[in-house]
Protein backbone atom coordinates (compact mmCIF):
# COMPACT_ATOMS: atom_id res chain seq x y z
CA UNK A 1 0.00 0.00 0.00
CA UNK A 2 1.37 3.35 -1.15
CA UNK A 3 1.05 6.61 0.72
CA UNK A 4 -1.58 8.01 -0.83
CA UNK A 5 -3.69 4.73 -0.15
CA UNK A 6 -2.54 5.41 3.35
CA UNK A 7 -3.83 8.39 3.31
CA UNK A 8 -7.32 8.02 1.74
CA UNK A 9 -7.69 4.72 4.16
CA UNK A 10 -6.49 6.52 7.59
CA UNK A 11 -7.48 10.08 7.41
CA UNK A 12 -10.97 9.65 5.77
CA UNK A 13 -12.04 6.31 6.97
CA UNK A 14 -13.20 4.75 3.34
CA UNK A 15 -14.89 1.61 3.54
CA UNK A 16 -12.78 -1.02 1.83
CA UNK A 17 -14.42 -4.36 3.09
CA UNK A 18 -17.61 -5.77 1.73
CA UNK A 19 -20.92 -4.93 3.74
CA UNK A 20 -19.66 -1.57 4.67
CA UNK A 21 -21.03 0.73 2.60
CA UNK A 22 -23.70 3.18 4.20
CA UNK A 23 -24.98 4.00 0.83
CA UNK A 24 -27.49 1.95 -1.18
CA UNK A 25 -26.79 3.54 -4.90
CA UNK A 26 -25.08 1.41 -7.24
CA UNK A 27 -21.21 1.97 -7.37
CA UNK A 28 -21.21 1.80 -11.35
CA UNK A 29 -23.60 5.07 -11.32
CA UNK A 30 -20.05 7.38 -11.42
CA UNK A 31 -18.05 6.73 -14.57
CA UNK A 32 -14.56 6.79 -13.61
CA UNK A 33 -12.15 6.45 -16.80
CA UNK A 34 -8.67 5.75 -16.54
CA UNK A 35 -6.26 8.23 -16.28
CA UNK A 36 -4.10 9.35 -19.42
CA UNK A 37 -1.74 11.94 -19.84
CA UNK A 38 -4.29 13.11 -22.18
CA UNK A 39 -6.57 14.05 -19.97
CA UNK A 40 -5.02 15.47 -17.12
CA UNK A 41 -3.86 19.18 -16.03
CA UNK A 42 -4.87 22.45 -17.49
CA UNK A 43 -5.31 22.77 -21.29
CA UNK A 44 -4.84 26.26 -20.95
CA UNK A 45 -5.12 29.56 -18.51
CA UNK A 46 -7.93 30.06 -16.20
CA UNK A 47 -9.07 32.51 -16.95
CA UNK A 48 -11.23 35.34 -14.91
CA UNK A 49 -14.85 35.43 -14.48
CA UNK A 50 -17.04 37.85 -16.41
CA UNK A 51 -18.58 40.50 -14.05
CA UNK A 52 -22.20 38.18 -14.78
CA UNK A 53 -20.39 35.45 -13.33
CA UNK A 54 -18.80 37.19 -10.81
CA UNK A 55 -22.80 38.10 -9.38
CA UNK A 56 -23.59 34.23 -9.60
CA UNK A 57 -20.85 33.29 -7.72
CA UNK A 58 -21.53 35.81 -5.18
CA UNK A 59 -24.92 34.29 -5.49
CA UNK A 60 -24.02 31.22 -4.87
CA UNK A 61 -22.03 31.52 -2.08
CA UNK A 62 -25.13 33.55 -0.29
CA UNK A 63 -27.33 30.66 -1.00
CA UNK A 64 -24.76 28.21 0.72
CA UNK A 65 -24.24 30.41 3.60
CA UNK A 66 -28.04 30.56 4.25
CA UNK A 67 -28.04 26.69 3.92
CA UNK A 68 -29.94 26.40 0.35
CA UNK A 69 -27.94 24.20 -1.64
CA UNK A 70 -30.34 23.72 -4.23
CA UNK A 71 -30.46 27.49 -4.46
CA UNK A 72 -26.10 27.43 -4.41
CA UNK A 73 -26.52 24.86 -7.52
CA UNK A 74 -28.82 26.69 -9.48
CA UNK A 75 -26.75 29.61 -9.52
CA UNK A 76 -23.70 27.64 -10.52
CA UNK A 77 -25.59 25.87 -13.20
CA UNK A 78 -26.45 29.20 -14.95
CA UNK A 79 -22.19 30.50 -15.12
CA UNK A 80 -21.73 31.51 -18.34
CA UNK A 81 -18.15 29.83 -18.75
CA UNK A 82 -16.18 27.74 -16.22
CA UNK A 83 -12.62 29.42 -16.05
CA UNK A 84 -11.05 25.97 -16.15
CA UNK A 85 -9.24 25.44 -13.02
CA UNK A 86 -11.42 23.10 -11.98
CA UNK A 87 -12.99 25.34 -8.54
CA UNK A 88 -16.09 25.18 -10.20
CA UNK A 89 -16.35 21.72 -10.87
CA UNK A 90 -15.24 20.55 -7.76
CA UNK A 91 -17.17 22.99 -5.28
CA UNK A 92 -20.46 21.78 -7.51
CA UNK A 93 -19.31 18.12 -6.76
CA UNK A 94 -18.65 18.68 -3.12
CA UNK A 95 -22.30 20.42 -2.58
CA UNK A 96 -23.77 17.63 -4.72
CA UNK A 97 -22.60 15.35 -2.09
CA UNK A 98 -23.92 17.13 0.61
CA UNK A 99 -27.08 17.38 -1.30
CA UNK A 100 -27.12 13.46 -1.56
CA UNK A 101 -26.38 13.06 -4.96
CA UNK A 102 -23.27 10.53 -4.71
CA UNK A 103 -23.13 9.59 -8.04
CA UNK A 104 -22.94 13.16 -9.71
CA UNK A 105 -20.73 14.34 -6.82
CA UNK A 106 -18.24 11.26 -7.72
CA UNK A 107 -18.42 12.03 -11.54
CA UNK A 108 -17.59 15.66 -10.86
CA UNK A 109 -14.89 14.98 -8.40
CA UNK A 110 -13.40 12.98 -10.96
CA UNK A 111 -13.33 15.32 -13.29
CA UNK A 112 -12.24 18.02 -11.06
CA UNK A 113 -9.10 16.03 -10.00
CA UNK A 114 -8.00 14.98 -13.74
CA UNK A 115 -7.00 19.19 -13.59
CA UNK A 116 -5.60 19.72 -10.49
CA UNK A 117 -4.74 16.80 -8.97
CA UNK A 118 -2.79 18.37 -5.54
CA UNK A 119 -5.41 20.34 -3.90
CA UNK A 120 -8.49 18.75 -4.57
CA UNK A 121 -6.84 15.49 -3.34
CA UNK A 122 -6.42 17.03 -0.12
CA UNK A 123 -9.38 18.45 0.19
CA UNK A 124 -11.59 15.68 -0.42
CA UNK A 125 -9.65 13.24 1.59
CA UNK A 126 -10.25 16.08 4.62
CA UNK A 127 -13.46 17.57 3.95
CA UNK A 128 -16.89 16.63 6.20
CA UNK A 129 -18.68 17.36 3.20
CA UNK A 130 -17.21 14.59 1.48
CA UNK A 131 -17.95 12.06 4.14
CA UNK A 132 -20.68 10.04 2.76
CA UNK A 133 -18.92 9.52 -0.43
CA UNK A 134 -16.08 8.36 1.35
CA UNK A 135 -17.44 5.81 2.79
CA UNK A 136 -20.12 4.63 -0.11
CA UNK A 137 -19.89 2.01 -2.73
CA UNK A 138 -17.87 5.05 -4.88
CA UNK A 139 -14.57 4.62 -2.12
CA UNK A 140 -13.06 1.75 -3.27
CA UNK A 141 -13.15 2.84 -6.74
CA UNK A 142 -12.82 6.66 -5.66
CA UNK A 143 -9.69 5.38 -4.05
CA UNK A 144 -7.58 3.33 -6.88
CA UNK A 145 -8.57 5.81 -8.91
CA UNK A 146 -6.54 8.51 -7.12
CA UNK A 147 -4.14 6.16 -6.23
CA UNK A 148 -3.83 5.41 -10.12
CA UNK A 149 -4.12 9.16 -10.95
CA UNK A 150 -1.23 10.44 -8.29
CA UNK A 151 1.46 8.33 -10.40
CA UNK A 152 0.13 8.87 -13.62
CA UNK A 153 0.61 12.54 -12.53
CA UNK A 154 3.93 12.45 -11.36
CA UNK A 155 5.29 10.46 -14.00
CA UNK A 156 4.08 12.82 -17.05
CA UNK A 157 5.30 15.77 -15.02
CA UNK A 158 8.81 14.25 -14.77
CA UNK A 159 8.60 14.27 -18.64
CA UNK A 160 8.01 18.13 -18.53
CA UNK A 161 9.60 21.66 -18.49
CA UNK A 162 10.03 23.07 -14.83
CA UNK A 163 7.50 26.09 -15.02
CA UNK A 164 4.89 28.52 -13.62
CA UNK A 165 1.57 29.36 -14.88
CA UNK A 166 1.03 32.62 -13.85
CA UNK A 167 -1.75 35.78 -14.95
CA UNK A 168 -2.18 39.38 -13.42
CA UNK A 169 -0.48 42.90 -14.10
CA UNK A 170 2.22 45.18 -12.64
CA UNK A 171 0.58 48.43 -10.60
CA UNK A 172 1.40 52.16 -11.12
CA UNK A 173 4.70 51.19 -9.16
CA UNK A 174 5.48 48.48 -11.34
CA UNK A 175 4.76 45.78 -8.83
CA UNK A 176 3.83 42.78 -9.91
CA UNK A 177 0.32 41.88 -8.68
CA UNK A 178 -0.81 38.28 -9.52
CA UNK A 179 -4.45 37.10 -10.48
CA UNK A 180 -3.66 33.60 -10.82
CA UNK A 181 -0.06 31.68 -9.70
CA UNK A 182 0.95 27.88 -10.16
CA UNK A 183 4.35 26.31 -10.21
CA UNK A 184 4.65 22.90 -11.68
CA UNK A 185 5.76 21.35 -15.49
CA UNK A 186 4.27 21.93 -18.61
CA UNK A 187 4.47 19.11 -20.84
CA UNK A 188 4.72 19.88 -24.61
CA UNK A 189 3.62 16.18 -25.70
CA UNK A 190 -0.07 16.79 -24.10
CA UNK A 191 0.43 20.93 -24.09
CA UNK A 192 -0.89 20.80 -20.66
CA UNK A 193 0.28 22.58 -17.72
CA UNK A 194 0.47 20.12 -14.50
CA UNK A 195 0.47 21.78 -11.07
CA UNK A 196 2.68 20.44 -8.41
CA UNK A 197 1.59 22.41 -5.18
CA UNK A 198 -1.62 22.94 -4.26
CA UNK A 199 -1.86 27.01 -5.31
CA UNK A 200 -0.26 29.58 -2.75
CA UNK A 201 -2.25 32.71 -2.69
CA UNK A 202 -0.27 35.56 -3.17
CA UNK A 203 2.68 33.56 -4.66
CA UNK A 204 4.47 35.52 -7.31
CA UNK A 205 7.54 33.39 -8.13
CA UNK A 206 8.89 29.54 -7.64
CA UNK A 207 11.41 26.99 -8.44
CA UNK A 208 10.81 23.48 -9.33
CA UNK A 209 12.98 20.69 -9.25
CA UNK A 210 11.18 17.20 -11.32
CA UNK A 211 14.30 14.90 -10.34
CA UNK A 212 13.84 15.63 -6.51
CA UNK A 213 10.23 16.31 -6.68
CA UNK A 214 10.45 19.23 -4.80
CA UNK A 215 8.19 22.71 -5.11
CA UNK A 216 9.68 25.66 -3.94
CA UNK A 217 7.03 28.95 -3.72
CA UNK A 218 7.94 32.25 -2.92
CA UNK A 219 5.39 35.05 -1.72
CA UNK A 220 6.80 38.52 -1.51
CA UNK A 221 6.04 41.11 1.12
CA UNK A 222 6.51 44.82 -0.60
CA UNK A 223 6.41 48.10 0.31
CA UNK A 224 4.95 50.52 -1.66
CA UNK A 225 5.82 53.43 0.68
CA UNK A 226 6.12 55.88 -2.11
CA UNK A 227 9.00 57.88 -1.34
CA UNK A 228 12.92 57.69 -1.83
CA UNK A 229 14.33 53.80 -2.29
CA UNK A 230 10.66 52.56 -3.00
CA UNK A 231 8.85 50.44 -3.79
CA UNK A 232 11.00 48.51 -1.74
CA UNK A 233 11.08 44.23 -0.79
CA UNK A 234 10.56 43.77 2.91
CA UNK A 235 10.73 40.20 3.26
CA UNK A 236 9.12 37.00 2.19
CA UNK A 237 7.29 33.83 3.37
CA UNK A 238 9.13 30.40 1.34
CA UNK A 239 7.52 27.00 1.00
CA UNK A 240 8.95 23.67 0.07
CA UNK A 241 6.96 21.35 -1.04
CA UNK A 242 7.69 17.55 -1.45
CA UNK A 243 4.79 16.96 -4.13
CA UNK A 244 5.44 13.26 -4.00
CA UNK A 245 3.99 13.05 -0.78
CA UNK A 246 0.74 14.84 -1.29
CA UNK A 247 -0.41 14.77 2.23
CA UNK A 248 2.51 16.15 3.77
CA UNK A 249 3.01 19.86 4.86
CA UNK A 250 5.37 22.19 3.56
CA UNK A 251 8.70 23.01 4.93
CA UNK A 252 7.65 26.79 5.78
CA UNK A 253 10.47 29.74 6.31
CA UNK A 254 9.42 33.65 6.50
CA UNK A 255 12.39 36.46 6.18
CA UNK A 256 12.10 40.17 6.83
CA UNK A 257 14.70 42.91 6.49
CA UNK A 258 14.61 46.54 7.05
CA UNK A 259 16.94 48.23 4.35
CA UNK A 260 15.73 50.28 1.61
CA UNK A 261 15.98 47.71 -0.89
CA UNK A 262 16.34 43.18 -1.05
CA UNK A 263 16.51 40.43 -3.27
CA UNK A 264 15.54 37.27 -2.17
CA UNK A 265 17.84 33.86 -3.65
CA UNK A 266 16.41 30.82 -3.91
CA UNK A 267 19.78 28.24 -4.90
CA UNK A 268 19.46 24.57 -5.69
CA UNK A 269 22.18 22.95 -6.55
CA UNK A 270 23.61 18.71 -5.33
CA UNK A 271 23.95 20.90 -1.44
CA UNK A 272 20.82 20.89 -1.19
CA UNK A 273 17.90 23.37 -1.42
CA UNK A 274 19.00 26.76 0.41
CA UNK A 275 17.52 30.27 0.79
CA UNK A 276 19.46 33.75 1.30
CA UNK A 277 18.89 37.40 0.76
CA UNK A 278 20.31 40.68 0.22
CA UNK A 279 19.66 43.63 2.26
CA UNK A 280 22.05 46.40 1.46
CA UNK A 281 24.53 46.47 1.25
CA UNK A 282 24.74 43.46 3.31
CA UNK A 283 24.87 39.71 1.91
CA UNK A 284 23.21 36.97 4.44
CA UNK A 285 24.30 33.69 3.87
CA UNK A 286 22.27 30.92 2.85
CA UNK A 287 20.27 28.82 4.90
CA UNK A 288 19.61 25.67 3.98
CA UNK A 289 16.03 24.23 3.87
CA UNK A 290 16.03 20.71 2.38
CA UNK A 291 19.01 18.36 1.97
CA UNK A 292 19.38 15.99 -1.32
CA UNK A 293 17.42 13.16 -1.16
CA UNK A 294 19.67 9.89 -1.63
CA UNK A 295 22.79 12.05 -2.20
CA UNK A 296 21.96 13.97 -5.24
CA UNK A 297 19.51 17.87 -5.64
CA UNK A 298 20.65 19.29 -8.69
CA UNK A 299 19.13 19.35 -12.07
CA UNK A 300 18.41 16.23 -14.36
CA UNK A 301 21.53 17.05 -16.20
CA UNK A 302 23.49 18.60 -13.01
CA UNK A 303 22.92 21.88 -13.00
CA UNK A 304 22.39 24.51 -10.24
CA UNK A 305 19.84 27.31 -10.27
CA UNK A 306 19.58 30.47 -8.29
CA UNK A 307 16.35 32.41 -8.50
CA UNK A 308 16.72 35.67 -7.50
CA UNK A 309 13.83 37.80 -6.68
CA UNK A 310 13.34 41.44 -5.85
CA UNK A 311 10.41 44.06 -6.75
CA UNK A 312 10.87 44.36 -10.22
CA UNK A 313 10.41 40.44 -10.58
CA UNK A 314 13.34 37.60 -10.69
CA UNK A 315 16.30 36.75 -13.12
CA UNK A 316 17.15 32.64 -12.97
CA UNK A 317 20.93 32.17 -13.34
CA UNK A 318 22.17 28.39 -13.86
CA UNK A 319 25.37 26.48 -14.16
CA UNK A 320 26.81 22.93 -13.87
CA UNK A 321 26.70 21.97 -10.69
CA UNK A 322 30.16 22.09 -8.97
CA UNK A 323 31.80 24.24 -11.34
CA UNK A 324 32.34 27.41 -8.62
CA UNK A 325 34.28 27.94 -5.49
CA UNK A 326 32.52 27.82 -2.17
CA UNK A 327 32.92 31.40 -1.73
CA UNK A 328 31.37 31.92 -5.02
CA UNK A 329 28.48 29.60 -4.46
CA UNK A 330 27.60 31.50 -0.69
CA UNK A 331 28.12 35.15 -2.73
CA UNK A 332 26.13 34.25 -5.38
CA UNK A 333 25.71 36.13 -9.12
CA UNK A 334 26.91 39.46 -9.16
CA UNK A 335 24.20 42.67 -8.82
CA UNK A 336 23.63 43.66 -12.97
CA UNK A 337 24.23 40.62 -14.65
CA UNK A 338 22.08 37.25 -14.50
CA UNK A 339 23.96 34.33 -16.68
CA UNK A 340 22.63 31.38 -17.56
CA UNK A 341 24.57 28.59 -18.70
CA UNK A 342 23.51 25.24 -20.61
CA UNK A 343 24.98 21.38 -20.75
CA UNK A 344 27.29 21.56 -23.49
CA UNK A 345 24.94 20.08 -26.93
CA UNK A 346 25.96 16.54 -28.63
CA UNK A 347 28.82 18.37 -30.13
CA UNK A 348 30.42 19.92 -26.98
CA UNK A 349 29.11 23.71 -27.58
CA UNK A 350 28.28 25.59 -25.30
CA UNK A 351 25.23 27.92 -24.34
CA UNK A 352 25.13 30.69 -22.60
CA UNK A 353 22.69 33.57 -21.86
CA UNK A 354 23.46 36.55 -20.77
CA UNK A 355 21.02 39.26 -18.80
CA UNK A 356 22.17 42.89 -18.55
CA UNK A 357 20.42 44.60 -15.74
CA UNK A 358 22.17 47.56 -14.54
CA UNK A 359 22.21 51.62 -14.66
CA UNK A 360 24.60 53.82 -16.33
CA UNK A 361 24.26 57.31 -14.69
CA UNK A 362 27.21 59.29 -16.07
CA UNK A 363 26.37 63.03 -17.02
CA UNK A 364 25.88 62.58 -20.77
CA UNK A 365 24.39 59.12 -20.48
CA UNK A 366 21.70 58.15 -18.17
CA UNK A 367 19.66 55.17 -18.75
CA UNK A 368 18.76 51.73 -17.92
CA UNK A 369 20.80 49.23 -19.34
CA UNK A 370 18.18 46.14 -19.84
CA UNK A 371 18.94 43.39 -22.37
CA UNK A 372 19.72 40.04 -23.06
CA UNK A 373 22.06 37.59 -25.63
CA UNK A 374 21.93 33.85 -26.24
CA UNK A 375 25.25 33.02 -27.35
CA UNK A 376 27.28 29.53 -28.04
CA UNK A 377 31.00 28.60 -28.16
CA UNK A 378 31.60 26.51 -30.67
CA UNK A 379 35.58 25.47 -29.42
CA UNK A 380 37.30 29.21 -29.39
CA UNK A 381 34.36 30.43 -31.97
CA UNK A 382 31.11 32.44 -29.87
CA UNK A 383 28.34 32.82 -32.03
CA UNK A 384 25.28 35.21 -31.06
CA UNK A 385 21.93 33.66 -32.13
CA UNK A 386 19.66 35.79 -30.31
CA UNK A 387 19.38 38.70 -28.18
CA UNK A 388 16.97 42.00 -27.81
CA UNK A 389 15.89 44.64 -24.89
CA UNK A 390 14.27 43.13 -21.57
CA UNK A 391 14.88 40.19 -19.87
CA UNK A 392 14.97 36.92 -20.88
CA UNK A 393 15.01 33.05 -19.36
CA UNK A 394 16.19 29.72 -21.22
CA UNK A 395 15.97 25.79 -19.85
CA UNK A 396 15.73 23.02 -21.01
CA UNK A 397 12.80 20.06 -20.31
CA UNK A 398 13.85 16.21 -19.15
CA UNK A 399 13.37 15.21 -23.04
CA UNK A 400 15.98 17.97 -24.73
CA UNK A 401 13.47 20.27 -25.55
CA UNK A 402 14.89 24.29 -25.46
CA UNK A 403 12.89 26.94 -24.35
CA UNK A 404 13.42 30.45 -24.08
CA UNK A 405 11.46 33.17 -22.58
CA UNK A 406 11.48 36.65 -23.74
CA UNK A 407 9.21 39.10 -21.19
CA UNK A 408 6.20 36.81 -20.84
CA UNK A 409 6.36 34.86 -23.82
CA UNK A 410 8.16 31.51 -23.90
CA UNK A 411 9.09 29.49 -27.42
CA UNK A 412 10.31 26.06 -28.14
CA UNK A 413 12.70 24.51 -30.05
CA UNK A 414 13.22 20.35 -30.39
CA UNK A 415 16.76 20.78 -29.70
CA UNK A 416 19.47 23.26 -29.51
CA UNK A 417 20.74 22.13 -32.68
CA UNK A 418 17.43 23.97 -33.73
CA UNK A 419 17.79 27.63 -32.02
CA UNK A 420 18.88 29.76 -34.88
CA UNK A 421 17.43 27.25 -37.74
CA UNK A 422 13.91 28.30 -37.22
CA UNK A 423 11.53 30.95 -34.79
CA UNK A 424 10.66 28.48 -32.32
CA UNK A 425 7.19 27.63 -31.28
CA UNK A 426 5.24 29.74 -28.72
CA UNK A 427 3.65 28.05 -26.00
CA UNK A 428 0.81 27.40 -23.67
CA UNK A 429 0.15 31.12 -22.79
CA UNK A 430 0.64 31.76 -19.08
CA UNK A 431 3.81 29.57 -19.02
CA UNK A 432 6.58 31.12 -17.94
CA UNK A 433 10.43 29.86 -17.05
CA UNK A 434 10.15 32.72 -14.19
CA UNK A 435 8.71 35.62 -13.20
CA UNK A 436 9.19 38.63 -15.64
CA UNK A 437 11.25 41.41 -14.36
CA UNK A 438 10.95 45.30 -15.72
CA UNK A 439 13.80 47.38 -15.69
CA UNK A 440 14.99 49.58 -13.15
CA UNK A 441 14.52 52.93 -12.50
CA UNK A 442 17.96 54.65 -13.34
CA UNK A 443 19.90 57.49 -12.06
CA UNK A 444 17.52 59.37 -9.50
CA UNK A 445 15.07 58.47 -6.61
Amino acid sequence: MNHLSLILLVATGFALLPGTAKSSERADSCKIPEPLPARIGLASLPAEPSKADKKLLSRADAAEKAGDLAAALKALAQLKSDPGDGQVTFRKARLEARVGDLGGSCTLLVEALEKDFFPFVRRFTSDSDFAALRTSPYGPRLAAFIDTLGKVWLDTASQGLPASLMAGGRDDLGIWRPRYFRAGAYVDFTKRFLALEPGVPGASAALVNLRARSTTVVRTRIDPCRSDFCPRLTGAEVLVFDFAQWGTAPVRKSYDWDNYSGELRIRQDSLGLSVGYRDDPIQHDLEELRRPAGGHFADEDGMAFDLRIDVRGSLLDSRMNGSESEAARKRGPADGTSRAELPPDGEGNKWTLVCFDRCACDADDERAIFSYALSVMAGKSKTRLIGGQGAAAVRLDSLGAFYLQQGSVVRRWPSLGEVGRQAGEPIMTGVVLTTPRVARDCCGL
